[in-house]
């Protein structure tokens, strides 16, 4: 079993540097949640630890966080979730179409039906530039130890020319476990351009929501209930939406 646990432990690593440089590099997500078993594995230890990250947590400059949506792109936003309801035959609590858009509508709907969720953090990514003008990447992860429990690891990378993540080796307090604190006083080094976050919402059905934000913004989610997935790698177009039952 321990030998069973070590390989599995390896293979996420692999897979993990493997997924990396795509993440890094241009900042996006792409599909990658829904393929990588590194998340699914990782979720009933996420589900009983308590290391969500603070949502305020390294938010993005101001001038990025005004990003005005028209009325059309918010009904069509929704439309999509309502296409997600039926794909998955859940109601909910219906939800206005001049509703603005967020997690927190969605999320209150589908508990009025399925139950209170639990909410987890899986990743984080942050786009900062420095104040002598360089870039940084910080990524946290919420990865298994040999224990079966999850814990929170910090990477940090710097950019060269091409675009190009280059590790930059932190203290082991800084980079395992590290606390909100450390992340924080991290971020104020630098001007937050970009961030990204990877979640996932289980509910006592069993059925369970993942999801991205990007800038605070809802881009992609996938939900799974029993045999029935609704997939959408951008929530701005139902073309890049599948429903699979």
């Amino acid at each position: 079993m321990k030998a069973q646990k070590k390989f599995l432990f390896s293979l996420v690593g692999v897979l993990a540097a493997l997924f990396l440089f795509v993440f890094l590099r241009d900042g996006s997500f792409s599909n990658k949640l829904f393929e990588t078993p590194i998340q699914t594995k990782l979720i009933e230890a996420v589900e009983s630890a308590d290391q969500s990250v603070q949502e305020k947590l390294g938010e993005v400059v101001s001038k990025n966080q005004e990003q005005g949506m028209s009325a059309e792109e918010i009904k069509n936003f929704w439309g999509i979730i309502s296409d997600m309801q039926d794909c998955v035959d859940v109601r909910g609590q219906p939800i206005s179409e001049d509703t603005p858009i967020g997690f927190e509508p969605l999320m209150q709907s589908l508990q009025s039906e399925l139950g209170p969720g639990t909410q987890a953090d899986l990743w984080m990514n942050w786009h900062l530039r420095w104040k002598d003008g360089s870039e940084k990447r910080l990524r946290l992860e919420i990865i298994e130890s040999d224990e079966g429990k999850a814990i929170r690891e910090l990477h940090l990378f710097a950019v060269d020319k091409e675009g190009l993540p280059i590790p930059i080796e932190l203290p082991a307090e800084k980079s395992i476990n590290v606390t909100d604190e450390v992340i924080s006083q991290m971020l104020k080094e630098g001007d937050v351009y970009y961030k990204e976050k990877a979640g996932v919402l289980l509910f006592p059905t069993g059925d369970r929501l993942e999801y991205v934000e990007k800038n605070g913004i809802l881009s992609e989610l996938e939900f799974i209930r029993g045999d029935k997935i609704y997939k959408c790698t951008n929530l701005k177009s139902k073309e890049s939406c599948q429903c699979i039952r």
